[in-house]
């Protein structure tokens, strides 16, 4: 997992990804366009982590 903006990550978010192969969850800035997070999901099972607010 990586973190871009500097700031504290503060805000929990979970998912869960389907069967199959394993997946990469990246949150982009919606003001820049730039990727601002970046996480590994293990296919099929329940994952979080916490975004920068």
């Amino acid at each position: 997992m990586w973190n871009r903006t500097g700031l504290p990550a503060v805000f929990p978010l979970q998912f869960k990804t389907p069967l199959g192969g394993s997946d990469y969850l990246t949150v982009i800035d919606s003001v820049t366009g730039e990727p601002i997070l970046g996480h590994l999901c293990m296919a099929g099972r329940f994952s979080g982590c916490w975004c920068p607010a």
